[in-house]
């Protein structure tokens, strides 16, 4: 049976093509492996919460002691005030003065203190949020990890025999041809080999002489195209 050298290095192509593919899969896969950016971004907004809701809450902690220290001298001046032990006029103005202005002083910080708590109770539904998105995150990390091992399970035993498959081919090419097919491999980008269609060249499409579509036809020996370099195979 006689032997079409392009024909069989189409075929070898075809194995390498399809192994190229399996190894940049597989490439990805491993590097998608034991980490997932969603997971990384929502632990992310969780510390962010965190590190927003610790200053609130250490300021709302001020207030509230400074609230209690001031409550604590409102009442001794009020005692003060009220004992009856201070019997000058003058002095119990200042006395009742300084009782105004600490309880204004208070009102104000209870304001403050207000404020600050409902931006801390906002902060902790933030964190809390921040902590069920994650937790979504993570679980939604498990399912897609176990599925990427399986696929990059599949993905080696498809490798493995493609491999074996292409061990095959290449015992079955002639050397000087194969030689050929490598040499060429890396300027084509992957693809020495194009098919030859009714309209020419089905890589760079470009129509070939009669004498080039009957030496393909033919399958004796291998055939360059007149353009791009490659060699032709009969469709």
């Amino acid at each position: 049976m006689q032997v079409n050298p392009a024909a069989q290095l189409y075929r070898l192509q075809t194995l390498d093509l399809n192994i190229a593919k399996l190894r940049a899969r597989l490439k990805q896969i491993d590097d998608l492996l034991g980490k997932d950016e969603e997971v990384v971004r929502a632990a992310a907004q969780r510390d962010a919460a965190s590190e927003s809701y610790k200053p609130l809450h250490a300021r709302a902690t001020d207030l509230e002691l400074e609230i209690k220290t001031l409550a604590e001298k409102i009442a001794e001046s009020e005692a003060a005030l009220y004992s009856g032990a201070t019997k000058n006029a003058k002095a119990l103005q200042e006395l009742q003065a300084e009782v105004n202005a600490l309880r204004r002083q208070e009102n104000t910080l209870q304001e403050t203190l207000m404020d600050v708590m409902m931006q801390v109770d906002n902060a902790s539904t933030a964190i809390s949020d921040a902590e069920t998105a994650l937790t979504t995150a993570q679980e939604t990390s498990v399912i897609r990890q176990t599925d990427l091992q399986a696929e990059k399970t599949k993905l080696e035993g498809d490798l493995s025999t493609a491999e074996t498959k292409r061990k095959d081919q290449v015992a079955k090419i002639d050397p000087a041809a194969l030689k050929i097919y490598d040499t060429l491999r890396p300027r084509m980008k992957g693809t020495p080999v194009a098919v030859l269609g009714p309209d020419g060249c089905m890589a760079c499409h470009v129509e070939q002489t009669s004498i080039i579509n009957q030496q393909v036809r033919m399958g004796t020996k291998i055939v360059y195209c007149e353009s791009c370099g490659r060699i032709l195979a009969s469709a």
